[in-house]
């Protein structure tokens, strides 16, 4: 492996390169030797790198499932949990203790007792309810993005333009534009 940064070597790779354009004669020959030591150490330092991204996403899988089981975990918990209050709810409701009695039991570090809840409203029949009490949406329009593209793409080819060779393609009018000069790098 490289001592140099991936950093270093595209600068080293990319000097190398205008030295040997730019350089007639007998150095060609040794500049050429030391732009295929310089590759060779480069593909080293990516294929490291990827090696480091390989580790990195299996960690991030891992992570997934980590976080997976224990949701899984913590939703049964409270599951239990909420069997136990119902639990304990139904044998002292039996016994006589309701929010009303105002009954309170200490068993050991722990009090026990019912309190009231607040007002709590149920709708039997919505098609009763008065307008004024109605809530009613504000839709905010939002531009179609899709559509637009489409209408772009249309008036790029009107111009006798090649859709995949345009950058860039305003329409002022309609205060839009076409950007075609996205990039990404492609891991396989």
């Amino acid at each position: 492996m490289s001592e140099f940064t991936l950093y270093e070597l595209s600068n080293r790779m990319l000097e190398l390169q205008a030295l040997i354009e730019n350089h007639e004669g007998d150095m060609t020959d040794i500049l050429l030797d030391t732009e295929e030591m310089l590759e060779m150490s480069l593909d080293d330092k990516l294929e490291g790198i990827m090696k480091v991204r390989q580790n990195k996403l299996a960690k991030v899988d891992a992570f997934k499932q980590e976080e997976n089981r224990l949701a899984e975990r913590r939703k049964r918990e409270e599951k239990e949990i909420s069997k136990l209050e119902q639990y304990l709810e139904a044998e002292l409701t039996r016994l006589g203790y309701n929010y009303k009695e105002k009954k309170k039991r200490e068993v050991g570090t722990f009090a026990i007792q019912f309190k009231k809840l607040p007002p709590k409203l149920e709708i039997v029949n919505p098609d009763k309810i008065p307008f004024d009490y109605m809530n009613i949406p504000v839709v905010q329009p939002t531009p179609d993005k899709k559509e637009l593209l489409d209408f772009l793409k249309k008036k790029v080819a009107e111009k006798g333009l090649d859709i995949k060779t345009v950058d860039e393609f305003a329409f002022d009018e309609y205060g839009i534009k076409l950007v075609n000069n996205g990039q990404k790098v492609d891991f396989k």
